[in-house]
């Protein structure tokens, strides 16, 4: 019996390590969103390495109009962006491949959903 708890109590650590909090990432990932302004159609893109967000904001053609990098801080399902002060301190929130961001330009709100590509 104090084997078997034991064997229950290793394997249950076990678990648990394996699911620790800092194994989730963003690093690698590229979100999208396609969206109308200005009647024009203007493409974002959020890509994460391990210690960077970039923003490229293009227009419909494919044309970079901005690149903009700053940092991030991941905390499931949570993302703290600073891009240039474009994303003063509202976090992002992730719900399986879609990201709602909060992009404020001064005093404009406006939530976007960006698609994991």
């Amino acid at each position: 019996m104090k084997k078997l708890f034991l064997l229950f109590a290793v394997a249950g650590a076990s678990f648990f390590a394996s699911c620790d909090k800092d194994e989730l990432s963003l690093a690698g990932t590229r979100w999208v969103n396609d969206d109308f302004f200005d009647d024009r159609s203007l493409v974002s893109e959020l890509t994460f390495t391990a210690n960077s967000v970039t923003l490229v904001l293009m227009d419909s053609d494919g044309s970079v109009g901005s690149s903009r990098t700053g940092t991030y801080t991941y905390d499931p399902p949570l993302v703290y962006m600073e891009i240039d002060g474009i994303y003063p301190g509202e976090p992002a929130t992730i719900e399986g491949n879609i990201m709602t961001v909060a992009i404020i330009s001064g005093d404009i709100v406006m939530p976007l959903d960006f698609i994991m590509k």
